[in-house]
C-alpha cells in the first residue's frame, strides 16, 4: 500500500510540474527581493524567461529544462541556456539552498562590469572578455568546495588615470586538492600575456586567497611599477617574484 501511495505521489508531482504554467512563479517572488523576473513562458518543467535580474546582474532570453530525479529528492536542478546579457552560454546547476549550489559543465562568457566592484583597487578599471570552459563550481555551506575547468581573460586591458594598457590573454586551469581542502589555479601560456605573468592562485578552506608568481622584468615601466608593489624578493633571471594575499571570507 505504501509503495502504491509513493508511486501515486511521484506521478502526481510529475504532472503538476509538467502542466503548471511557469508564469505562476512570478507571484511567489517577495516584493523586497533582489530577484526580478519578466516574460515567463512555458511550464515549470520546461520554459523560458525573457528577462531576469538579480542584484547587479541581468540576463535575457533564458531557456531552462528541469531534471526530474533531483527534484523528487527535494533539489532544484536544471539545464540552462542564456543567449544575451551579463552572462551568455549554457550550464547545469543543482540548488539545495542558497548556501549549497553546484554549477556544472559551464561554458559561459561573463561580463566584467558586475565584477568590477570586487577589485581591491577602486581607481583601476578593467576590460576584456571573461570566459569559462568546462567549468564546475560547488558551494557547500556558502564556501567554495570544488572548482575545476578553465577560466580565461581575453583581450585584457587596464585603465588607470585615463590611460589604457593592453595586457593580452590570460588562462587559469583550476583543480581541487581535496585532501588539503584547497582550490588551485595555475596560469597557463604566459607567452600570450604582455607581462608574461606566471604562478598559482590558491584558495584555502579558511577563505584565504593567495597568488604567488612572477612577471617579466622587461615590460612597460608603469605596469612593472604597479606589480612591484607586490614584490616578493629581488629580480632573478629577468623575472620579478610577486605575492598577493587577501581574506575573502
Amino acid at each position: 500500500m505504501k509503495k502504491q501511495i509513493s508511486i501515486f505521489l511521484a506521478v502526481f508531482i510529475f504532472f503538476v510540474i509538467i502542466l503548471t504554467p511557469a508564469k505562476l512563479v512570478e507571484n511567489f517572488i517577495p516584493q523586497n527581493s533582489k530577484l526580478f523576473i519578466n516574460g515567463v513562458e512555458g511550464s515549470l518543467w520546461s520554459g523560458s524567461i525573457n528577462n531576469l535580474e538579480y542584484a547587479n546582474w541581468s540576463v535575457e532570453d533564458l531557456i531552462y529544462e528541469l531534471n526530474l530525479l533531483p527534484l523528487l529528492m527535494g533539489h532544484l536542478s536544471a539545464i540552462v541556456e542564456i543567449n544575451s546579457g551579463d552572462i551568455k552560454g549554457n550550464f547545469e546547476f543543482n540548488f539545495s539552498n542558497k548556501e549549497n549550489i553546484t554549477l556544472d559543465d559551464a561554458n559561459l562568457e561573463v561580463s566584467l562590469e558586475p565584477l568590477k566592484k570586487y577589485i581591491p583597487f577602486p581607481s583601476i578599471d578593467i576590460n576584456g572578455h571573461l570566459l569559462l570552459r568546462n567549468f564546475t563550481f560547488t558551494l557547500v555551506d556558502n564556501k567554495p568546495e570544488l572548482v575545476t575547468g578553465l577560466t580565461s581573460w581575453n583581450d585584457a586591458s587596464v585603465n588607470f588615470n585615463g590611460q589604457e594598457w593592453m595586457l593580452g590573454h590570460y588562462v587559469i586551469k583550476w583543480r581541487t586538492d581535496i585532501d588539503k581542502r584547497r582550490i588551485i589555479g595555475t596560469m597557463e601560456n604566459p607567452e600570450n600575456n604582455i607581462v608574461q605573468l606566471m604562478g598559482e592562485v590558491t584558495l584555502s578552506h579558511k577563505g584565504e586567497l593567495e597568488f604567488i608568481g612572477s612577471i617579466a622584468e622587461k615590460t612597460d615601466e608603469n605596469i612593472y611599477n604597479a606589480f612591484s608593489l607586490f614584490s616578493n624578493g629581488k629580480v632573478k633571471e629577468g623575472r620579478l617574484p610577486i605575492k598577493y594575499k587577501q581574506k575573502l571570507f
